[in-house]
Parts: structure tokens; C-alpha cells; sequence
């Protein structure tokens, strides 16, 4: 399968890998082709749960990642994620103290209507 033009473009504007299939993704990363296959067909079988006690109430459940699961994550961030622009509007996901909660909330603070919820057991 190759990738369309307007795509491969995008990729290299933005100096993004170009991966075409399972095979090229392997010698992207380093990782034989059955690792990554059976990282992404069986996920529960590279994460190890472990429960940690909260600071005020209740438990914590952690999932930790396999050192494979671990390296293709840590690729993808920088390779990828590391590469592509974050929207200017966007207060998460930056560095720097032009950004964050602190910030966000700076922003609105003389709007006539705030929404503010909070997700259970969002994370």
C-alpha cells in the first residue's frame, strides 16, 4: 500500500516517518514484526497492573507498560507526537509559563458564563 501524495507531502513537511506497512514500521523503530503485531493484537499481555493507595481516600490503579510496549510508545512521542504543531487556542499539552490551568483560567476569568465539571475517575 503506498501512501497518496498529498500525504507524503504532509509527512515530509512536517519531517514525519513515512510507514507503510508492518515491515517498514519494524526497521522504523527496531522491533521484529511479530513484537509490534503482537503488541498491537494483544495489548492486556503487555501491562502490569499495580494499585497504590491515594493521598486523601481510595485506590490508585496503575497500568504499566512492557520495556517493547515502552519503546514503541517513547517512539510515537518523539517521532511523532514531538513534531506536530499544537494549536495556538490549545493550553495542555505545552510547555512554558504562557500555558496550563493557571493560565486557561486567566483567560476567561472576566467571562459572563464558566461551565466547570469535574469527570470522575477521569484518568
Amino acid at each position: 500500500m503506498h501512501l497518496k501524495y498529498s500525504n507524503l507531502m504532509t509527512l515530509e513537511s512536517l519531517n514525519l516517518p513515512k510507514i507503510y506497512n508492518l515491515e517498514s514500521f519494524s526497521t522504523e523503530i527496531g522491533l521484529s514484526t511479530t513484537i509490534l503485531y503482537l503488541l498491537s493484537q494483544k495489548q492486556d499481555k503487555f501491562y502490569h497492573q499495580v494499585i497504590i493507595p491515594k493521598t486523601k481516600s481510595g485506590n490508585r490503579t496503575l497500568s504499566i507498560p512492557s520495556i517493547s510496549m515502552k519503546i514503541v510508545q517513547k517512539w510515537i512521542k518523539v517521532k511523532i507526537l514531538d513534531n506536530i504543531p499544537v494549536s495556538n487556542c490549545a493550553m495542555a499539552f505545552r510547555k512554558g509559563t504562557n500555558y496550563g490551568i493557571k493560565m486557561n483560567a486567566e483567560l476567561h476569568k472576566y467571562n459572563t458564563y464558566i461551565l466547570k465539571l469535574d469527570l470522575k475517575d477521569f484518568f
